[in-house]
């Protein structure tokens, strides 16, 4: 076991456990998980208990009771289908609306796959991204790794990490998977929404993800669409680049979802609300 970890069981503070291991949250939860997981195959059930409370309490590191919360998401930063102007008219749109929570719902940069001409390798994209991320001291800003977001960790570039220490007020909520707090529910921000077993470390009630680059409302699931060029459904307006405003009301236990899409370099509003009951 890590010993950050065994320190956490020994009952040392996080906070202190993240100053003396030099890291940021959701690497240590990160690392709590894994070893959750280890932990769940030696049938140790005293241990399990103990680092499953302590995940449970740590894991959400966003909660929200009635503000209202911007989801945008597979912006590509670096890649030939980045939209920057998109991107600055979502920003502009946040703080006119006055939406200060903002959650990106991974592939911040390319990784490599699609990548411009001019942001051939991971040093030149990061450098990119870091000038071209908005960092507006009105917003608090809350990010998931995506699957292009992982490759950066191939040439030693945890996007995150340096996205939360060259930037104000940005919140790294891990790679793939986070959870955040509504009323008494838990919600599962994702990536793909296709997670493995051992990802799936607590229930939820419902999934929030990015990476289909198509706008989607089902029973379980709130998929954004893509803040980029790398327009998959051009023909409907699922399809289209644009993002989605989420406005939970307490007192009914219900969020509704707003949908917004570009459309003749436009911001458009759908007249549909998606209305979600929350169970707790």
């Amino acid at each position: 076991m890590e010993k950050c970890v065994k320190e956490l069981l020994n009952g040392t503070k996080i906070e202190d456990v993240l100053d003396c291991y030099h890291l940021q949250k959701y690497e240590l939860l990160t690392k709590i998980r894994e070893e959750l997981w280890n932990i769940k195959l030696l049938n140790n059930e005293e241990i399990l208990k103990k680092l499953s409370t302590t995940f449970y309490q740590e894991c959400f590191l966003l909660r929200i009771s009635k503000k209202p919360v911007a989801l945008f998401s597979d912006t590509h930063f670096g890649s030939k289908d980045e939209n920057l102007e998109y991107y600055q008219m979502f920003i502009n749109f946040c703080i006119e609306n006055h939406i200060y929570n903002v959650i990106h719902g991974g592939d911040i940069g390319d990784g490599l796959v699609r990548y411009s001409k001019n942001y051939f390798d991971a040093t030149k994209q990061l450098d990119h991204i870091l000038e071209v991320y908005i960092d507006h001291p009105m917003l608090r800003q809350y990010l998931i790794g995506g699957n292009h977001d992982e490759k950066y960790k191939n040439h030693d570039i945890d996007i995150l990490k340096e996205l939360a220490e060259n930037k104000k007020n940005i919140v790294p909520l891990g790679y793939g998977q986070c959870f955040i707090h509504i009323f008494n529910s838990i919600v599962s921000v994702e990536h793909s929404a296709k997670l493995s077993r051992e990802e799936k470390i607590l229930p939820y009630d419902f999934t929030i993800a990015g990476h289909s680059h198509k706008s989607r409302f089902s029973a379980c699931c709130v998929k954004i669409p893509t803040l980029s060029n790398n327009i998959q459904y051009p023909n409907i307006n699922e399809g289209l680049p644009g993002f989605i405003i989420m406005r939970p009301v307490k007192k009914e236990k219900k969020i509704y979802f707003e949908r917004y899409y570009f459309k003749n370099e436009r911001i458009e509003q759908e007249k549909k609300v998606y209305i979600y009951k929350l169970q707790r």
